[in-house]
């Protein structure tokens, strides 16, 4: 994240597979490997280690299959979570200091051409798709994972105990939902303090696309 780093593991050996620092502009965050092997990593505008500016922007970076990489798109409040569907033509990526989705189509060579913001979640973290069209989210302000329709309109929701950190669909029929919560606070994280855990509930929607 810090080192604006990707990294390869293969052979039981991690190498340096791309060096962003010459295109982020700040802390790297979550990143999503499409169907096609193109890389779309966030790119948070600042250091985070000095804390979160009110009125930072940050970006998408795509990094092409033969380690190219780029500015996809720009404007975005703490990218966080990403999600890309079954056919590689949509990327949805939480907006965590903007309180929404964002989602883009996937152009020709990977460019994004912004679609809409929708779905307005408390401090949106890590996301998922499932087959019905629906987005799971999990919620850091609302300690709860969400499920919202491609209308932003609210569908499921599930208390956790804790803030709502990531989720993802798995399992042989991708009918499972990973939910990752965590006993903390901003200030806590910032220290190191944080208390994690992990749920596992069955949904009736599988899973669809990336991750």
């Amino acid at each position: 994240m810090f080192q604006q780093s990707l990294l390869r593991y293969s052979n039981g050996r991690v190498t340096n597979y791309v060096d962003l620092s010459k295109v982020a502009r700040g802390t790297i965050d979550d990143m999503i490997i499409d169907g096609e092997g193109r890389s779309f990593v966030g790119d948070l505008g600042f250091d985070l280690r000095l804390g979160v500016p009110a009125d930072a922007t940050g970006c998408l970076v795509l990094v092409t299959p033969d380690g190219i990489a780029w500015i996809a798109a720009t404007g975005l409040r703490f990218p966080n979570g990403i999600a890309i569907s079954p056919d590689n033509r949509t990327l949805i990526v939480a907006e965590s200091n903007g309180d929404c989705l964002s989602e883009f189509q996937i152009e020709s060579g990977g460019a994004l051409t912004f679609r809409r913001r929708f779905a307005h979640i408390g401090e949106p973290d890590g996301i998922c798709l499932d087959r019905g069209g629906g987005v799971w989210i999990g919620a850091f302000k609302e300690d709860a994972v969400i499920r919202v329709d491609r209308e932003g309109h609210i569908t499921d929701r599930i208390a956790l105990p804790g803030r709502g950190i990531a989720c993802a669909l798995g399992g042989e029929d991708r009918r499972t939902l990973f939910c990752i919560s965590a006993q903390t606070t901003h200030e806590d994280l910032a220290r190191g303090v944080s208390t994690s855990r992990l749920d596992m509930i069955r949904v009736t929607i599988p899973g669809a696309g990336h991750p």
